[in-house]
């Protein structure tokens, strides 16, 4: 029986493992009304669901290049400080934090632009993620889309171009001394045979 549970332990961890999604790890920091970004990252992970909480003051969204909006929740900053009471239905409140990190886990999308947040429907912090996109039209020549984003890669197609030129000079000025050799050759050869 042990090994049974055992078993199904390791299937179920391995399982969790294949599960995770590709997700924005963002670190901010809120001080005074204001955000600041610490970090962000692009990582395997869980987010948190969409738990969209119609009364929450600050929403967060990710943005698409058109400005179309992929995803938004409700951004729970939990800056009000309850002292602790018996009576579970008053809570008296004690005071606001003015500084406090917040860490949020966001569902990855390859033609995102922005991560924003929004404090009652007005934009109050951005972040450009255009770098962690992998999106043809988002200006950055990605692995990859050499051959097939000339939107993005227009230097390197420009270089590719340019090779391609340089190395049909050198090949056609190749032959050409080929040709001249071989000429050269024919001309000596038949000459020295009269």
């Amino acid at each position: 029986m042990r090994k049974v549970i055992l078993l199904l332990f390791i299937l179920f961890g391995i399982s969790m493992v294949f599960a995770l999604d590709k997700i924005y790890f963002l670190e901010l920091n809120y001080s005074g009304g204001k955000f600041s970004l610490i970090d962000i990252k692009v990582a395997d992970g869980f987010f948190r669901g969409k738990n969209f909480n119609e009364n929450l003051d600050y929403k967060i969204k990710i943005i698409k290049y058109d400005n179309s909006i992929l995803w938004e929740n409700g951004l729970e900053l939990g800056t009000t400080i309850y002292p602790p009471t018996l009576e579970t239905n008053k809570k008296q409140e004690l005071g606001e934090l003015k500084n406090l990190n917040i860490s949020e886990a966001l569902p990855y999308f390859n033609e995102a632009k922005y991560i924003k947040i929004y404090y009652k429907d007005r934009e109050v912090f951005s972040i450009d993620i255009t770098k962690y996109s992998n999106y043809c039209g988002n200006s950055i020549c990605n692995k990859g889309e050499e051959n097939t984003c000339s939107i993005d890669c227009k230097e390197n197609t420009l270089n590719l171009v340019l090779k391609e030129i340089f190395i049909n000079k050198v090949l056609s000025l190749l032959v050409i001394f080929a040709a001249v050799i071989i000429l050269y050759a024919l001309y000596r050869t038949l000459s020295t045979k009269k």
